[in-house]
C-alpha cells in the first residue's frame, strides 16, 4: 500500500513538473524594447547667478566695495519688481591673496579677495535682458547661466512619460509584426530616466567689465526640452 501511495506521489510530483515546465515556456515568448518621448516648451522662470567681487589691498576696503555693490543690486531688484524673497544674497567668500617673493624666497601677503554670491529666481523672462545688462552696472562683475525653467515641469515629465510608453508599444507592434506574430499584453514596464535639457541662451555673458544697455532685448529663453526613456516588456501570441 505504501509502495502504491508512493508510485501515485512521484507521478503527481512528474506530471506538476511538466505542467510548469510548459507554462515556463510560454513565458519566455515575450519581446522586451525600449521608449524614448520628447516634450518642449518655452521657459517661464530663470535661475540667475551672478556675483560681486573685489580685491584691495586692506580687506575692509575689499569688503566695502563688495558691500556697496550689493547694495546697488538690491536697489534695482526692488525698481523691477522682483519680489525679496526670491533674491538671496548670503554667500561670502573672503581669502588672502599672496604672491611668491623669489628673493625672500617666501609668500608676500598682496591684498584680500572678497566675494558675495547673488542668486535671482526669476519668474518674469521679460526682465531677464535688463536685469543681467542693469546688474553690471551696479558693480556685478560675475554672471553664469542662467537656468532656464517651466513651473509645469512635472506636467511635461509625465507628457514625455505617456509618449515614451506609445512610443514602446508602437516598437513592440512593429517587431511582432514583423515575426509574423501577434503582441500579447504589457507585463512589466519602467522608467528608466527622465531628462531635462536647458535651452542655450544666444548671448552669454562671463567676467564683464561694462554694461550695454541696448543689448537688454538681445536675450532669447529657446525652448526646453524634456526627454523620457522606458523600457517595456510584452507577450508575444503564436498562433
Amino acid at each position: 500500500m505504501k509502495k502504491r501511495s508512493l508510485l501515485f506521489f512521484l507521478i503527481y510530483l512528474l506530471a506538476a513538473g511538466l505542467a510548469f515546465g510548459d507554462e515556463d515556456k510560454a513565458a519566455i515568448r515575450t519581446v522586451t524594447v525600449a521608449g524614448v518621448g520628447e516634450v518642449s516648451a518655452e521657459p517661464d522662470r530663470a535661475i540667475v547667478f551672478m556675483g560681486a567681487q573685489a580685491v584691495e589691498p586692506g580687506l575692509n576696503a575689499a569688503r566695502e566695495k563688495v558691500t556697496r555693490t550689493v547694495q546697488s543690486f538690491l536697489r534695482l531688484t526692488r525698481e523691477l519688481g522682483i519680489d525679496s524673497k526670491h533674491v538671496q544674497t548670503s554667500q561670502l567668500t573672503v581669502r588672502p591673496e599672496y604672491e611668491w617673493d623669489s628673493e625672500a624666497r617666501q609668500q608676500r601677503l598682496m591684498g584680500y579677495f572678497v566675494e558675495r554670491q547673488l542668486r535671482v529666481d526669476l519668474r518674469n523672462l521679460n526682465q531677464l535682458g535688463e536685469l543681467l545688462e542693469r546688474a553690471v552696472s551696479t558693480g556685478v562683475n560675475l554672471v553664469t547661466g542662467p537656468e532656464f525653467g517651466s513651473s509645469r515641469e512635472n506636467e511635461l515629465r509625465r507628457e514625455a512619460l505617456e509618449h515614451a510608453a506609445v512610443d514602446a508599444r508602437a516598437s513592440a507592434s512593429a517587431l511582432a509584426q514583423s515575426l509574423g506574430v501577434n503582441l500579447g499584453m504589457l507585463r512589466r514596464i519602467t522608467a528608466t530616466g527622465v531628462g531635462f535639457e536647458p535651452p542655450v541662451m544666444a548671448y552669454a555673458m562671463a567676467k564683464i567689465e561694462q554694461a550695454d544697455t541696448s543689448a537688454a532685448e538681445t536675450y532669447q529663453a529657446g525652448q526646453i526640452t524634456i526627454t523620457a526613456r522606458v523600457i517595456a516588456e510584452f507577450d508575444l501570441i503564436v498562433d
